[in-house]
């Protein structure tokens, strides 16, 4: 009996040890995901364009002043004005360069 115990504890502490790695290990792919482009906007201000990889996007527009400006979007939102994919959305921002 006392064997039969032991082997059932062992059991549970693996059980609860394994899926703390799973969490783990699925946080760092959705991170992995994310992609970013780069280019400067007429005004000479740099501008990152991300998808988040998971159906929002964000615009992150450094001011001459040195100030941050970000701008998240949904995928809904960038539809309604025809700049479906993130493909198109970075070649309309990024083609209002100098």
């Amino acid at each position: 009996m006392k064997k039969l115990i032991n082997v059932f504890f062992t059991i549970v502490v693996m059980a609860f040890s394994s899926c703390s790695n799973d969490d783990e290990s699925s946080n760092a792919d959705a991170e992995a995901e994310k992609i970013c482009e780069t280019c400067t906007n007429s005004k000479g201000e740099q501008m990152e364009l991300c998808d988040n990889g998971d159906g929002t996007f964000t615009r992150t527009t450094t001011l001459s002043s040195g100030d941050e400006d970000v701008d998240t979007f949904t995928l809904k939102q960038l539809q309604d004005v025809n700049l479906g994919t993130f493909e198109l959305w970075v070649e309309t921002n990024c083609s209002q360069t100098q």
